[in-house]
């Protein structure tokens, strides 16, 4: 691309990726409306009050911005998993129009354009833009709350961005705890800047964090407590391993599960950042760019050495939605050269293939074979009684059921359940016809067979190829 080409078209690619964007975006979400548990349990959160969603007990539940905002967005816009995913897509499309928009002003035209074809390309984001979770919205704020902190660098004097900074910061906060890390990590590094080369502003930066501080100080009571609960109790995500470590980095690029594609992806990673080390005009930012994730994933491997393990790779995606500006900086200066060209080529080949992925995963998504017609099927039931040997089964049958009580063994989010008719399975009650779930290799309980006649069963098929069986039992005479 000619630079004075680029400078007169900017729009015209602006605005053409950006729709390119939404459209695909849009395809994603339109791609079922089956959820699976953490997803199903955003959908029960948001059936809870305002005042319910803040005043959660100390329990092992995330911060209650992304609650209050799905809340409010499908109250105006409707309850259904669609108009949930639209409330991801909205802050991964901010992410990329304001990403193209602010590294034009930053650097240029042709790294405002290559990050958000990049962006759109990387894999690791793609499949939670639509997901019903707070990470998108989390990667939004620690994007945003990167780029100030640059401006603050390189324009101290405008108080604006240092508000924006702290509004951006304690958003990212109350969002996701890791997303706080983020957040924590790349004021630390600003920190460190100012004191380097504009020791002039310190002043400003501890104003900026003294906003942060009361601003966050409501939720401060509840903060403690969650930790206090993590620290004390067992929870599902198991101890890091060498295996779980292999796994983070095989996640970060996979490529719709192709592994032979993954590898051609890693190493491109690997020479960017060799050539950007050789840059001198850049290796400082891009170093702090990479900081923001690779500090963000060692307060999690610190975190669950000393105390239990708090990590999975899924809580790292606000962090790392600034590697499309390392690509984009890396990129910009060799994208002329057949080499650059190359290594474009393979990213963007990469992420297509794995949007394919994705738009076939979200039509296949489900861990547990219900959705709002399959469990209309056992209306005649009075009651469901879930004795699977995982969590995640009644939180999915309880968003699709609201009416009947469902007895459990496993109530994925004991104290912070928010599903009213989720009871545990030891507070059975007798009724005349019940639907048990279990597993196709699990035995029908003593006592259940005792007091019921099996009247039908059912194997059903999950998306993963699991079965599990579904037997209506009518109580006896």
């Amino acid at each position: 691309m000619k630079e004075m080409n680029l400078k007169n078209q900017y729009k015209l690619f602006y605005f053409g990726i950006l729709i390119a964007g939404m459209i695909a975006c849009l395809i994603l979400a339109a791609g079922g409306s089956l959820v699976w548990s953490d997803e199903a349990f955003s959908l029960g959160m948001i059936r809870l009050g305002y005042r319910e969603i803040w005043n959660l007990p100390s329990v092992d539940v995330h911060p209650p911005l992304y609650y209050l905002y799905l809340k409010t967005f499908t109250a105006i816009f409707g309850e259904s998993v669609f108009t949930a995913k639209l409330a991801s897509i909205l802050p991964y499309l901010f992410i990329l129009a304001f990403g193209g928009r602010k590294l034009r002003y930053l650097f240029d035209e042709a790294t405002g354009i290559l990050f958000m074809v990049l962006f759109l390309c990387f894999t690791p984001m793609l499949g939670f833009a639509v997901e019903i979770r707070m990470y998108s919205l989390g990667a939004a704020f620690v994007f945003a709350n990167a780029v100030y902190a640059y401006l603050c660098l390189k324009e101290g004097g405008r108080s604006s961005n240092w508000l924006l900074l702290s509004l951006f910061s304690v958003e990212a906060a109350y969002t996701h705890y890791y997303a706080l890390a983020a957040a924590a990590v790349t004021d630390l590094l600003l920190l460190a800047a100012i004191c380097c080369k504009k020791p002039e502003n310190i002043r400003k930066f501890i104003l900026a964090v003294a906003l942060i501080g009361i601003l966050y100080f409501p939720w401060l009571r509840n903060f403690m407590g969650q930790m206090s609960y993590k620290i004390e109790n067992e929870f599902r995500i198991g101890r890091i391993t060498v295996r779980s470590l292999i796994s983070y980095a095989t996640s970060l690029f996979n490529v719709a599960g192709l592994r032979f594609l993954s590898v051609p992806l890693a190493v491109t990673y690997l020479i960017l950042f060799i050539q950007a080390l050789k840059k001198k005009d850049i290796h400082l930012t891009v170093i702090c760019i990479l900081t923001v994730p690779f500090g963000t994933f060692l307060i999690g491997m610190i975190l669950s050495v000393l105390i239990r393990p708090v990590f999975v790779f899924r809580y790292i995606i606000p962090a790392i939605s600034l590697i499309p500006i390392f690509t984009a900086l890396t990129l910009r200066g060799s994208f002329r050269r057949v080499d650059g060209k190359v290594l474009f080529a393979v990213m963007l080949v990469c992420g297509l293939i794995h949007y394919g992925g994705c738009v076939k995963g979200e039509y296949r998504k489900v861990e547990h074979p219900m959705d709002g017609q399959w469990v209309a099927k056992h209306e005649e039931c009075d009651a469901w009684l879930v004795l699977t040997s995982d969590t995640h089964a009644s939180t999915v049958l309880a968003y699709y059921e609201r009416e009947k009580t469902i007895y459990t063994n496993h109530p994925e989010s004991g104290e912070a359940n928010p599903f009213p008719n989720v009871y545990l399975a030891e507070r059975f009650e007798a009724k005349d016809r019940i639907a048990l779930m279990l597993e196709t290799w699990a035995e029908i309980p003593e006592k259940i067979l005792k007091d019921y006649d099996v009247e039908s069963r059912e194997w059903v098929e999950d998306g993963d190829e699991r079965k599990i069986g579904v037997y209506v039992m009518k109580r006896k005479s």
